[in-house]
């Protein structure tokens, strides 16, 4: 499954995400290249967050709770406004955890995606 995400600088991201068998998640960032025009590996997002469900990034130290370098998302399959099922990849350590209770509350995660392309660096 590929989701397209825009980043806060307006900057596009395709985001890469699978489910293996033993229904763990990995999610793989790519970004175009401005001069090849290519797909390449984005291995940080640096101090922002990504929201998938909104296709989205946000500066993590504006919003309490929320860590840097980090896709937060809903788990695709269940409901989206079930706490249980909202989850956070963490893209230094490819670990995934469920989205503390403090988190979910001051998130409006939703079904809406708002896209505005810009290829530019």
């Amino acid at each position: 499954l590929n989701i397209v995400v825009s980043r806060v600088s307006g900057q596009v991201l395709k985001v890469a995400c699978a489910v293996q068998k033993s229904k763990r998640w990995f999610f793989l960032v790519y970004r175009m290249h401005p001069i090849d025009l290519n797909w390449e590996v984005v291995d940080s997002l640096g101090d922002e967050a990504l929201i998938l469900d909104m296709g989205i990034t946000v500066i993590a130290k504006d919003i309490p709770g929320i860590k840097s370098n980090s896709i937060y998302f809903s788990g695709l399959d269940y409901g989206r406004n079930n706490p249980d099922h909202i989850f956070v990849f963490d893209l230094n350590t490819h670990k995934i955890e469920t989205l503390p209770l403090c988190v979910f509350s001051s998130i409006p995660f939703s079904d809406a995606r708002w896209f505005f392309p810009g290829f530019s660096s």
